[in-house]
């Protein structure tokens, strides 16, 4: 709510592209820190990937690619 009293509030706002990853949600579904990190990998990439389908991924995908690449066609870029 403070941010939306900011003179810049205007300036920034809707030109970004917010990834929200609640760590929470992954916990449970893993055994150990890396399946986890590659479980929130693939459940970005497939979000990524459903929210800019008219992108023209890479072959060999990976969550760096894959935002690279949709940053370089639409210009917006990424906040975590």
């Amino acid at each position: 709510m403070k941010i939306a009293k900011a003179d810049s509030f205007e300036k920034h706002l809707n030109k970004y592209n917010v990834i929200y990853i609640n760590m929470v949600n992954f916990f449970g579904e893993s055994k150990d820190m890396t399946e986890m990190i590659e479980f929130i990998e693939a459940d970005l990439i497939d979000g990524l990937q459903s929210e800019y389908p008219d992108i023209k991924y890479p072959k060999r995908k990976n969550l760096i690619k894959i935002i690279a690449t949709i940053f370089s066609q639409t210009n917006i870029p990424f906040i975590f």
